[in-house]
């Protein structure tokens, strides 16, 4: 059952009817900048809401409200949501009442099990590529300079979180396999959410960067079988410490 499974923060409304905008209501995402397609920026922060906590797992998401914030129809803003939604980020009920997914445990040990399948596989692809065209590395190499600027430094949890998904998503590019670049696209959002938990925002940026540093090295040396352990330890690790 739906209510099973979220936790619900709002119930003054009707079902099927949302509640008006609050207008002493302070905004709680980014006005949206006119660039790609407009359903895909708002997904995408709406993500980053999620991501950054001030849209915390088990939120009631009123669609007056997000529309508000991010000056925008509710018409583009519903697609977004069904985007969000499709890929188990949202979750509905019978009367399209939204509300991000709750985050426990279980779920987070779900996207870093699925994903270190998906990794694996990346991994080896990616490290192909790189052994045929060292070239193809530098994008990655540009990835790690901007976490060496979080080491020691005041950037916030966001940027560092972002840092680790794009080195990532650097891996699945050199893939050149378009099966697992979706796969990575729909996954990298949970990955996102997860990495914002307290249990990641502990994680050591210094020691994350040497992490990040030595599987860089693999990929281009190409040993299958000490890429496949480092990116297990990479991913599980601190899940099983």
């Amino acid at each position: 059952m739906v209510q099973s499974e979220i936790t619900v923060k709002d119930q003054s409304a009707e079902p099927g009817v949302e509640t008006e905008a609050d207008p002493a209501r302070a905004p709680r995402l980014e006005r949206l900048e006119k660039r790609r397609r407009l359903a895909d920026r708002v997904s995408d922060n709406l993500l980053r809401g999620i991501a950054s906590g001030r849209l915390p797992p088990g939120e009631r998401l009123i669609e007056t409200e997000i529309a508000d914030d991010l000056g925008i129809s509710r018409i583009p803003l519903r697609e977004a949501l069904s985007v969000l939604e499709s890929q188990g980020i949202i979750i509905a009920d019978a009367h399209r009442r939204r509300w991000v997914v709750s985050f426990d445990d279980i779920r987070v040990l779900q996207v870093c099990t699925t994903r270190l399948t998906l990794e694996r596989q990346a991994v080896v692809e990616a490290s192909q590529t790189y052994r045929r065209d060292p070239g193809r590395i530098a994008a990655l190499d540009a990835v790690i300079a901007r976490m060496k600027e979080t080491v020691g430094g005041d950037a916030d949890t966001l940027a560092i979180n972002q840092n680790d998904v794009d080195y990532h998503t650097e891996i699945y590019a050199a893939t050149d396999n378009p099966c697992l670049q979706v796969l990575w696209e729909t996954l990298s959002r949970h990955v996102a959410i997860v990495f914002a938990l307290e249990t990641f925002k502990r994680i050591d940026p210094a020691h994350n960067l040497v992490q990040h540093e030595r599987l860089r090295d693999l990929l281009l040396e190409g040993d299958k079988a000490a890429l496949e352990a480092e990116i297990e330890d990479h991913i599980m690790g601190y899940i099983n410490t």
